[in-house]
């Protein structure tokens, strides 16, 4: 099964302890590896300010549901 993954701070606190973004990766990367599922794309949301503007979670969802 192919899948798509999407990873997200909101802190920067997060961004630099266990949440981080590569940290995330690894951790869906292992899960995905352990269910025979490959990873064909990633999409990414960085809301380290005040302002939250998940673009790629919009894009997300219109990749998988329309």
């Amino acid at each position: 099964m192919n899948i798509v993954i999407y990873l997200r701070v909101s802190s920067e606190q997060q961004a630099e302890r266990e949440l981080s973004i590569p940290a995330q990766r690894e951790e869906l990367q292992r899960y995905a590896d352990e269910r025979g599922w490959t990873v064909v794309d990633e999409y990414v949301d960085e809301a380290i300010l005040i302002i939250f503007n998940y673009v790629n979670i919009t894009k997300l969802f219109k990749r998988c549901f329309y």
